[in-house]
């Protein structure tokens, strides 16, 4: 259990030309103040996975390290019950210099283990970062993956009641990523309780209860992590000195149009153009827009993103990435449509989200973003059976090898 009360958290800068024992020296009133962190409030439960999202610098560090016991806050309180285990720079505690072996034992000693549980354990500890053969090296010999894979693999067997991590979906390769999300649902199921960060925003909506979004050290939204979700799209949308959008906790469906050009309509329709809902696996469609434009623009580019039911992003493109060059006359309108050759996706309820912009993504000169404004379901065929969430074409041979 974790409950946060207004956490606030200021740091103040002062010039470079300022010596570090001056600056150390400094009065409460010297110096520039920055916010870091404004009036914070949250709580997650027992058995509860917290996903934390924002932009670099929006308070994401420094609320986990406040939460850490690195950080003290200016103002505000939280209380954590129970031991807690934090890996926000993985490798932090381990020394260069000693092999695998000594670390497991150090570090794991620094955390309050006992020699008989650390010599119990260690067997485990070594198994989950597959680094049975290089017990007796030295961490200076091993890559920065094997490293922090140690590190985390320390973290995991501590059995804490509550875990605060940072980016635990960039640990290693795609086989240790999902060695560590499997343990991380043995936790859950066993009452525990985490906070992750990570820019990973489909993983962020896969795998976490709720979701915070933090901009500019204020909450944005907590919630339902696909709300958190669109909120930070919609502020990556907005120009960079447009700062954060009114209320946008309490408006997860609101869309963000410009002044450059509109959204008339969108759909989905089947190959003669006629609009449908229901399709089946395999079956060709055509997402089609209909924009008009409010001034002339050169090249603009235009697209579309399909997401589940769960909000991850299933598959998306626009015309940057097709290579294809449009441009706009004003006062004229236009309809777009991208063809899909063959819906190859799983049985199910999907989603279509548009945007306009320039450069490749919608945090380039934005112009439009609407959520969900077509919608339409996958259904089973027979001639196409298969599990997971796409279809792919397969050739199956059996011959007697010679």
């Amino acid at each position: 259990m974790i409950k946060v009360r207004n956490l606030t958290k200021h740091y103040r800068n002062y010039p470079r030309s300022l010596p570090a024992l001056f600056r150390t020296l400094a009065t409460a009133s010297s110096g520039v103040f920055r916010t870091a962190l404004d009036g914070i409030s949250f709580e997650a439960g027992r058995g509860q996975t917290v996903g934390l999202i924002g932009s670099n610098g929006s308070g994401k560090t420094t609320l986990l390290k406040i939460l850490a016991g690195i950080l003290l806050p200016d103002d505000g309180s939280f209380t954590i019950k129970g031991r807690v285990a934090t890996l926000l720079h993985l490798g932090c505690g381990l020394l260069i210099d000693a092999t695998v072996r000594d670390n497991v034992f150090l570090l794991m000693g620094y955390c309050g283990m006992t020699y008989r549980a650390i010599r119990n354990a260690y067997a485990s500890i070594v198994n989950f970062a597959g680094l049975e053969e290089y017990q007796h090296v030295s961490l200076g010999a091993l890559s920065s993956g094997m490293r922090m894979r140690l590190a985390f693999s320390c973290a995991m067997h501590l059995e804490p009641d509550a875990f605060i991590i940072d980016e635990v979906f960039s640990v290693g390769d795609i086989r240790f990523q999902q060695k560590c999300i499997e343990k991380l649902k043995s936790h859950k199921l066993k009452g525990g309780t985490t906070i992750i960060a990570s820019h990973d925003l489909n993983a962020v909506k896969v795998f976490s209860d709720q979701a915070m979004l933090l901009n500019e050290g204020r909450l944005v939204s907590f919630g339902h992590p696909k709300d958190a979700v669109d909120a930070y799209n919609r502020i990556l949308a907005l120009p960079p000195a447009g700062g954060m959008p009114p209320d946008a906790s309490t408006a997860p469906d609101q869309d963000r149009s410009g002044d450059s050009i509109k959204l008339i309509s969108a759909d989905v329709v089947d190959m003669d153009m006629r609009k449908k809902i229901l399709f089946s696996v395999g079956e060709g469609a055509i997402v089609r827009l209909l924009t008009k434009s409010l001034c002339q623009i050169e090249n603009v580019t235009i697209g579309f993103v399909i997401r589940d039911y769960l909000g991850r992003d299933i598959f998306g493109t626009n015309t940057y990435y097709l290579d294809e060059k449009v441009s706009l006359e004003e006062g004229v309108s236009y309809e777009q449509q991208f063809v899909i050759q063959k819906l190859d996706l799983a049985p199910g309820d999907y989603t279509i989200s548009v945007a306009c912009h320039d450069g490749c993504s919608h945090s380039d000169g934005h112009r439009f973003w609407h959520d969900a404004v077509a919608a339409f379901s996958i259904v089973r065929s027979r001639e196409r059976r298969f599990i997971g969430c796409a279809h792919l074409n397969i050739n199956f041979r059996h011959q007697i090898r010679v």
